[in-house]
């Protein structure tokens, strides 16, 4: 430049990095014949200044030369009546605001459309090559519809769901309940009384726990357990009302881990079989509608240290885990089609 400005080839050259890291094009090679489907259409540079002085060049789509899609391509966007809402309610429950930008983020979506481009002298090697668009460029119709399914998936992924009030205010399911159970038959061998144990996790933390001879006397591991399953459903049951009276929202069920796999059963299947013991110990309705109950390994049950005799070497693994492990925190997608989940080292193995 006769000024020696260079300051827009330079945002366009920073553009055109950015377009090749992100895999913008799908490069067919120069003066290849696109594939079959595929519309051509025109790309141009958009240039502006921003507040803070930047020159920034925009890479847009001639998205007006595509044809009209049948299906909607609306994509939503918060209105400031929620966002008034959701900063009332972060001052109200003393938390803080944190606000964040997404650079290029149309790029971090993948367009469903088929369209093309031959590259231009703005291309720089670029230029004459067949390009198939594979991002969610700028200009095209479903760019915008594309990045917002993008993020939806990322938010979801993360844990987060949107409101009903505001399909666009996203929020966390910040507690998980998870309640670990066992039985210790014939604890006490004088009148032969098992001992229940019952530890009580939320997000990973212990929060309550229950250790007591049961009240009748079993003469089987499965009977024994099974008192154990009804106790710590009727805590469960407990826990969540107290919680919801705390103003506590818990959105799914809690989820109860033992270590027999017939009490398992009978408490997700109240038709089987055992159906009779089900409905003695449980009642109606079942609890499958409050918890989820599956099976662990016994040798990695947290609760065996609130039933069993244990001595350091046994029951050193489950105190550290106590101590020092953050707790199992599960998803739906963790459980087997068995109703089976197996530890390892505080770890979970689906």
């Amino acid at each position: 430049m006769k000024n020696e400005n260079t300051k827009w080839q330079e945002a366009e050259a920073l553009k055109m990095k950015q377009l090749a890291e992100y895999d913008t094009f799908d490069d067919l090679g120069k003066g290849c014949r696109p594939p079959e489907g595929y519309k051509r259409i025109n790309v141009h540079f958009v240039y502006n200044v921003k507040q803070d002085g930047c020159h920034k060049a925009r890479l847009v789509a001639g998205g007006h030369l595509t044809d009209v899609p049948i299906e909607s391509v609306y994509s939503e966007v918060v209105s400031l009546r929620s966002l008034r809402i959701v900063i009332f309610l972060v001052e109200l429950n003393g938390l803080k605001v944190h606000a964040a930008d997404v650079g290029n983020a149309y790029l971090e979506a993948r367009t469903k459309e088929k369209v093309y481009i031959v590259g231009g002298p703005g291309l720089g090697k670029l230029e004459g090559h067949t390009l198939t668009i594979a991002k969610a460029l700028y200009g095209l119709r479903t760019s915008g519809l594309c990045w917002h399914e993008r993020f939806a998936d990322t938010l979801r992924d993360r844990g987060f769901f949107p409101s009903k009030a505001d399909p666009d205010v996203w929020m966390r399911r910040t507690v998980v309940m998870s309640t670990y159970k066992d039985a210790n038959l014939y604890h006490d061998r004088t009148i032969g009384r098992a001992v229940t144990g019952i530890l009580h996790f939320l997000n990973g933390t212990p929060v309550d726990w229950y250790s007591k001879k049961q009240n009748t006397v079993e003469t089987a591991t499965y009977g024994s357990e099974l008192v154990a399953a009804r106790i710590a459903t009727n805590q469960i049951i407990d826990l969540r009302m107290m919680l919801r009276y705390l103003g506590v929202p818990i959105v799914e069920k809690s989820y109860l881990f033992g270590d027999n796999q017939s009490v398992v059963t009978s408490s997700t299947i109240p038709y089987s079989s055992l159906n009779k013991q089900h409905n003695a110990l449980f009642g109606k309705p079942s609890p499958a509608r409050f918890s989820h109950s599956s099976k662990i390994d016994g040798k990695t049950n947290p609760s065996d240290v609130l039933s069993k005799h244990c001595g350091h070497t046994d029951a050193w693994p489950h105190l550290k885990w106590l101590l020092f492990w953050r707790g199992f925190i599960p998803t739906p997608v963790e459980a087997n089609d068995d109703n089976s989940i197996s530890h390892n080292n505080g770890e979970t193995q689906a």
